[in-house]
Order: structure tokens, then C-alpha cells, then sequence
């Protein structure tokens, strides 16, 4: 492959960051507003251990469009994310990366197993769907990936590089990049959500065809009906958007590609890319709530036009004197 050739990669790489990754920024974070405003405003959710976890995931995930997608599109655009002329962003943007994205896809996790426990015929298992649990639960995770991720914070550093001369931040840390490399991203951000999303969305997919033989009231059949197809769905784009991810990091992790200019070039290129697509992720739970859920467009425009776009009171039938 010819230098013209590799600066077309690297042009196309830079044309999808700047421009599909703008558009996933922006519907994510306008997305992101409107789910959480959702959830956070009618009772029937609040009171809710899935949609307390779907909410959780969706304020992380509006935080990593600025921690990690917008530094992406900037860096495509004017060359640099700034972890490399700020020492503190260099170590926080990394640290809230992996303590974000961790986090957010547990939550996920959180939200289709308690799905599972919701629809599920065994009183005890039902129980576990209760929002003291929840609240807990992610407390206590929380806590653990902020534990996890200190050495993101400690280890990665501004340093020169030997090729370019230029400041660039990377873990500086040998043991740590191997635990990052073979366990961090192909594992807890790749193939453990996968895994899970899948085992516990069939099952509670199973339970939901069962759920018209159990002695349910009739309005919390109808949400769990709402959130099991609702986190299903986003499973199963979760599983598309995701794998890819996995496999293109494992390519790059096992093929040797030290004397291979072109072949380093195409994985560059494949893992910029699966990456641009992780970045769905991030953006669309709400949009997916709103295709999915004819219960929950009810409830979104029933929000903004009851709720928040009602008119004052005491403005009604009200006589204006003329001048």
C-alpha cells in the first residue's frame, strides 16, 4: 500500500470521528436529557429498581459523551484531545473512562437481570427487585470500579514519544497495560456484558411469554412488559455495537504487526472504527425507548406537554382590560 493510500485511511478515519461522532454526541446528549427527564418524573418509574439502574446508566453515559467522545471529535478536528498539553486531564479522562463505561454497561447488566427477577414466577426472586437493593447495589459497584480504576489515574502520565518527539499520555505502567489490554476492555467493557445481556435477556424474554398464565395486577405487568422489551432491545444493539469492539481489540492485541506498516494501518483504522460504532452505546437508550415503547412515547409526551409546557395556573379565562 502507497503513503497516498494510508493518508485515504487516515483521511476517511478522521472524516467518520468528525462527523458520525459528532452526530452521535449531540443526539446522545439530547437524548440522554430527555431519558433521565422521563424517568425522574413520573412516579411510576421512580419507584422502579430497573428504571432507577436504566437511569444511573443514562447519566453515566451522557458523562462519557464529554469524557470520551467529544475529546475524540476535537482531536480529530484540531489535532489534539488534550490529555497532552494537561497533566490532570491526561490522568482524569482515562480514569473516568474506565470507571464510566464499567459502570454504565453494569448497570445495564443490573437492569435485564432484575428484568429477569421481575417477570420470574418465584416469589423470592421477585423480591430481589426492590429499590433498597438497588440503590445498594449501585453504591457498592460504584465504589469498586472507582477502586479499579485508581491505577488509571496513578499510572498514566505525559511522556515524549521516541517516534514523533511529541507529548503524548499513555500508561506508563508495564504490569497494568496487560491488565488493561487482556482483561479491562475484551473482558468487562467486551464480552462479560455480551454474555450476560444475552443469558439473562432470553430468560427474561422466556418469562415474559409466560407472564398471561401468573396472577399479576394488571399495572405492573404492563410496565414489566414495558421495561423487559425495552431492555432487550437495547441488549441486543448492545451486542452489535459492542462485539465488534471486542474483536477488532483482540486482532490488535495477537497480530504481531511490528514490521508491517500497512497491516498496522488497517488495524488502526478497524479499531477506530469499531470504536466510533461503541459509541452508539452511549446514545441510544432513549431513542430506542421511544421505537420500542408505544407506553413509553405516551409517557414522554405526557411529560413535556402536562407537566412542563402546561400553562401557569390562574392564566386561564382571565379578561384583559383593553388600553
Amino acid at each position: 500500500m502507497s503513503s497516498a493510500s494510508l493518508a485515504t485511511l487516515r483521511l476517511v478515519e478522521k472524516e467518520v470521528i468528525t462527523f458520525i461522532g459528532s452526530a452521535i454526541f449531540l443526539a446522545g446528549l439530547l437524548g440522554g436529557i430527555l431519558n433521565i427527564t422521563v424517568f425522574l418524573s413520573l412516579q411510576t418509574f421512580r419507584q422502579s429498581s430497573c428504571a432507577f439502574y436504566l437511569t444511573v446508566m443514562s447519566l453515566l453515559n451522557s458523562c462519557q459523551l464529554f469524557t470520551t467522545v467529544l475529546p475524540r471529535i476535537l482531536g480529530a478536528i484540531i489535532g489534539t484531545d488534550g490529555s497532552d498539553t494537561s497533566f490532570f486531564f491526561c490522568k482524569f479522562r482515562l480514569f473516568s473512562i474506565a470507571v464510566g463505561t464499567i459502570f454504565s454497561l453494569n448497570c445495564f447488566c443490573f437492569a435485564i437481570m432484575d428484568q429477569y427477577c421481575a417477570t420470574c414466577s418465584w416469589p423470592r426472586l421477585q423480591q430481589l427487585c426492590n429499590l433498597k437493593l438497588a440503590r445498594c447495589l449501585v453504591c457498592i459497584f460504584g465504589t469498586i470500579w472507582v477502586l479499579y480504576a485508581i491505577p488509571y489515574w496513578i499510572f498514566y502520565n505525559q511522556v515524549v514519544s521516541a517516534t514523533t518527539g511529541t507529548t503524548v499520555c499513555v500508561m506508563t505502567n508495564a504490569v497494568y497495560v496487560q491488565i488493561r489490554a487482556y482483561f479491562n476492555s475484551p473482558v468487562l467493557i467486551g464480552f462479560l456484558p455480551i454474555v450476560t445481556t444475552v443469558t439473562f435477556g432470553l430468560m427474561a424474554y422466556r418469562n415474559l411469554q409466560k407472564m398471561r398464565f401468573y396472577t399479576v395486577p394488571l399495572v405492573r405487568r404492563e410496565l414489566d412488559k414495558q421495561l423487559t422489551s425495552i431492555v432487550l432491545i437495547q441488549g441486543l444493539i448492545n451486542t452489535f455495537v459492542l462485539s465488534p469492539y471486542a474483536i477488532a481489540f483482540i486482532i490488535a492485541l495477537t497480530v504481531n504487526v511490528a514490521n508491517n506498516a500497512v497491516l498496522k494501518a488497517h488495524i488502526d483504522f478497524s479499531a477506530n472504527i469499531t470504536f466510533t460504532l461503541f459509541w452508539v452505546y452511549y446514545a441510544c437508550p432513549f431513542y430506542i425507548n421511544i421505537c420500542v415503547s408505544h407506553r413509553f412515547r405516551r409517557q414522554f409526551i405526557h411529560v413535556f406537554s402536562k407537566i412542563y409546557c402546561k400553562h401557569p395556573k390562574g392564566t386561564q379565562n382571565q379578561v384583559h382590560p383593553q388600553a
